[in-house]
């Protein structure tokens, strides 16, 4: 069995009707992988107006639809801990070893973890630091891999229907100063998608995919 589905009870995989050309070769590497997930596909964005002043577009409601869904289902089915990886999921070469050291410093008290390693943070830490603690205040972006408890369930279902953003500004503004959340400061899982502003689209070689989200 995979270091993941060892880790978390239930692994989702989330995709929307337009950007499932990012799943075979996802897939395929999940199967090498023998990682076990339910795929999760998002309604089609053209069923939501979006609303500029929310910053809600088409597809940061077909993503919140898509988290939503499962958190309803965890609400019945309560695994003790389930993860989210977003379909631009990359893992690095040596995800398993990295992955390792990190559940090795992980408290036990943690009901968030973001996995995804994330260029764009307001937290400082020392360069041979593994994870980090957020605190109030502090800023990170990215979704792309986001694991819960099942304690997160019912507050994450009363405040997304008033969620006015996308997932990863909801999730800092919400969710991560309510529960004892850790990030993973080693580059272990990363997201392959980019937008088009971003100085760093062409730096990395994993960079495969502009974002139909936002």
């Amino acid at each position: 069995m995979n270091i993941l589905n060892e880790s978390f009870d239930k692994i989702y995989l989330i995709t929307s009707y337009s950007t499932t050309n990012r799943l075979p070769e996802l897939l395929s590497f999940l199967n090498k992988e023998n990682i076990e997930v339910e795929l999760v596909v998002a309604p089609k964005k053209q069923y939501f107006t979006p609303d500029p002043n929310l910053h809600k577009t088409k597809g940061t409601y077909s993503h919140l639809s898509a988290v939503e869904s499962i958190f309803l289902k965890e609400s019945f089915v309560k695994s003790n801990s389930f993860c989210i990886l977003e379909d631009d999921i990359f893992f690095a070469n040596n995800y398993v070893d990295k992955f390792n050291l990190f559940l090795q410093k992980l408290p036990q008290d943690w009901q968030i973890l973001n996995l995804g390693f994330n260029e764009y943070t307001t937290v400082v830490f020392k360069s041979q630091d593994i994870l980090y603690k957020l605190q109030t205040g502090d800023r990170i972006c990215g979704s792309h891999f986001i694991a819960y408890k099942h304690d997160t369930v019912s507050f994450m279902l009363d405040k997304l229907p008033t969620c006015g953003y996308p997932m990863d500004w909801f999730l800092c503004d919400e969710m991560y100063s309510n529960f004892n959340t850790y990030i993973c400061l080693t580059p272990t899982f990363h997201a392959m998608s980019y937008r088009e502003h971003e100085n760093d689209k062409h730096l990395f070689f994993y960079k495969k995919y502009l974002s139909e989200f936002f």
